[in-house]
């Protein structure tokens, strides 16, 4: 094509579409499209210059994958092995696998995991497969292949993109596909999986397990970047077929950990919760969850325990060393009534806001249990939410301000930088 520069009235209609497709895809609850995901996946290790994998294994959830991308190797080479040597070989081989994970996995994960594993593994293997046993499949089973699917592909169609656009245009797509789709699919919702992944498997002993991310690729790459380059193939770029693979995985699936010889895929998540700023939120149950049962709480995006849900009490949110979680309980279990349950003491008010209907505001002195929550002295801005939930309901809540306001209203109004005045003048243009 020839060079790339400014895009025309019709170019520039395809960005929202491409934005809109990609957050949508990222966000998606329906169940994955495993046949185009595996296709996928061996149109992405073809562009890499690899044998397609022989096994594709499917779980339920990302949590699932971080155990089964670990154990995998292990039960791949013990099943083939089991075809070669016999049966008795195979049960030492397993009894040996079984015994090395169960110590160091949790049984209910492990027993699960395993399962999974196993049935696809034996499942696949073909006869093509069962020839090859013993050290010859430990040696192409395993080893993790990730910089080369990803990073080498991503790399190559990345060049063809800046041989053939401008500055300008990469700008355009970048400002208002890629960027977006990320904030939507991956900020908000993306690195929490991550984060949770993360602390859950943290604690491992076994090196595969806590290693857990160093053959993943996540929603960052497979929906940020395929949203970027299929924008640019639409625009016209070409060379960009190597990402096909990556894109068709990340259009049908969720993340996916590539080594040689198999892949380890997740299923989507059967629920995403959000409140109306996109956040990860739910007063309900978790805020995602997966067809395995696992998933996670949050309040307004910062991911909590079950109980800052399910059973918020004030002895529990007293006992709550983290300050981001105690500041979501405290929200759950209801400011209005928390200033009386904690016996904050009431500064100033309840006045009028005059920026919000017919709603209050109210300035409480925080006890001494939450003074430790706020850098500086501070006092609790008890207001309303101006906007009403996804339910109609209006959120009653606590805002953090300087310990020296003695008004609400002009605590108010500082929040937004303006004057008491300029706030109250709001009231008189209603």
């Amino acid at each position: 094509m020839s060079w790339l520069n400014k895009l025309t009235p019709e170019q520039e209609a395809l960005l929202p579409q491409q934005r809109d497709k990609w957050i949508r895809l990222g966000l998606s609850t329906e169940p994955a499209n495993r046949v185009e995901a595996e296709q996928g996946v061996r149109q992405a290790y073809e562009a890499a210059g690899l044998p397609a994998p022989q096994f594709m294994i499917w779980v339920d959830s990302p949590y699932a994958g971080a155990f089964a991308q670990a154990i995998a190797p292990n039960i791949i080479s013990a099943t083939l092995a089991a075809f070669g040597v016999g049966a008795q070989v195979w049960a030492q081989v397993w009894d040996q696998v079984r015994a090395q994970v169960r110590a160091q996995v949790w049984a209910q994960v492990w027993a699960q995991v395993r399962d999974q594993v196993r049935d696809q593994v034996g499942a696949q293997v073909g006869d093509q497969v069962r020839d090859q046993v013993g050290d010859q499949v430990r040696d192409q089973v395993g080893d993790q292949v990730r910089d080369q699917v990803r990073d080498q592909v991503r790399d190559q169609v990345g060049d063809q993109v800046r041989d053939q656009v401008g500055d300008q245009v990469r700008d355009q797509v970048r400002d208002q596909v890629r960027d977006q789709v990320w904030a939507q699919v991956w900020a908000q919702v993306g690195a929490q999986v991550g984060a949770q992944v993360g602390a859950q498997v943290g604690d491992q002993v076994w090196a595969q397990v806590r290693n857990w991310s160093s053959a993943l690729i996540s929603d960052f790459y497979g929906i940020w970047w395929s949203s970027w380059i299929e924008t640019m193939r639409a625009l016209g770029v070409t060379g960009l077929d190597p990402w096909e693979g990556q894109e068709r995985v990340a259009a049908n699936a969720y993340w996916w950990w590539c080594f040689k010889g198999f892949v380890v895929l997740s299923e989507r998540p059967n629920r995403i919760s959000r409140d109306t700023q996109g956040r990860l939120h739910s007063a309900s149950g978790p805020a995602m969850s997966w067809p395995d049962g696992w998933g996670f709480h949050a309040w307004h995006g910062t991911r909590v325990p079950e109980w800052v849900i399910t059973d918020p009490t004030p002895e529990r949110i007293f006992a709550e060393s983290n300050t981001e979680v105690r500041r979501a309980a405290i929200e759950r279990f209801g400011w209005d009534e928390f200033v009386h349950v904690a016996g904050m003491t009431l500064a100033a008010g309840p006045v009028k806001d005059p920026g919000n209907g017919d709603n209050e505001l109210s300035l409480y002195d925080l006890t001494g249990e939450l003074a430790d929550l706020y850098d500086e002295p501070a006092r609790v801005l008890l207001c309303t939410n101006g906007s009403p939930e996804r339910d109609g309901s209006y959120h009653r809540f606590g805002l953090i301000v300087p310990a020296h306001h003695d008004d609400p209203v002009a605590a108010a109004a500082d929040l937004y930088g303006w004057s008491a005045d300029e706030y109250r003048a709001l009231e008189v243009r209603r």
